[in-house]
């Protein structure tokens, strides 16, 4: 049961804490940011957090990461949940102006 609850907190810290240094371990291997749809730059540190912030909620409500997971399938820009609603696209490459650690 501890380990569970372990395991959900840092699930639940992870995604926002690595927002603010420039993105998750597996994000900055690939290359890859988030972006804005609309402006096609880097997301400001406030639009990362509530990105991440969306990105925890479908850990916490599993049906939200069904729905996700066809989402990233099926759909042409290939946009979960958290980036539909923070209006953000993950490209391949970093931008000049991409967060720095």
């Amino acid at each position: 049961m501890h380990a569970a609850i372990v395991a959900l907190v840092v699930a639940l810290v992870y995604e926002p804490a690595t927002s603010l240094t420039g993105g998750t371990v597996g994000k900055r291997l690939m290359r890859v940011e988030a972006i804005s749809v609309w402006e096609s730059r880097p997301l400001s540190m406030q639009e990362l957090v509530v990105r991440a912030a969306l990105i925890d909620l479908q850990i916490v409500l599993f049906p939200l990461a069904i729905r996700t997971a066809a989402w990233v399938l099926w759909a042409p820009a290939r946009q979960g949940l958290a980036d539909r609603l923070a209006r953000s696209v993950v490209i391949q490459g970093r931008s000049p102006n991409a967060h720095k650690v």
